[in-house]
């Protein structure tokens, strides 16, 4: 019998070896997975604002007047708004809050004429600029989507 192929079996050694190489191709590629589901999951959230962004611009578009724009969103729109809160306490109603719990984030719809702010009572949204902003709640405030759409041209 040869001597230098004779011997058989795995020795300890090698088993350990073997094991510990296994569980770091597994540990990488259990990490690698688990980085591309939350990048997936994220990704999913942040297209669901966006959508819903998208949706409060055709709701604007439709709208002939504040008050109509109002009503759209406060009968369309799957989520309640309130307006914003001014430094001095009173409410802002050409700013209307949407807080997206369930997508971590807080969404701005302001609507202005030039620099002047368009409250309840407007008749008329022609020149009148919409600017929707989406922002991150969970993420250090970080802008996930902004638009801006002007009623009767002007549309950025």
């Amino acid at each position: 019998m040869n001597k230098r192929f004779g011997r058989r079996g795995v020795t300890l050694l090698e088993t350990v070896i073997a094991m510990l190489l296994l569980t770091i191709i597994t540990g990488t590629a259990f990490t690698v997975c688990s980085s591309a589901a939350t990048s997936v999951a994220r990704t999913g959230k942040e297209f669901a604002v966006i959508n819903f962004c998208e949706d409060v611009v055709e709701y604007y578009k439709a709208a002939s007047d504040k008050s109509a724009f109002d009503l759209l969103l406060g009968n369309v729109c799957p989520y309640d708004f309130t307006y914003a809160a001014t430094d001095d306490g009173t409410t802002d109603e050409s700013t209307l809050v949407f807080t997206l719990g369930a997508y971590g984030c807080k969404v701005t719809a302001t609507l202005t004429r030039g620099e002047t702010p368009v409250t309840d009572g407007a008749d008329n949204l022609d020149g009148v600029t919409l600017t929707v902003t989406a922002i991150s709640l969970t993420n250090a405030g970080k802008t996930v989507y902004t638009t801006t759409y002007t009623k009767g041209g002007g549309n950025a």
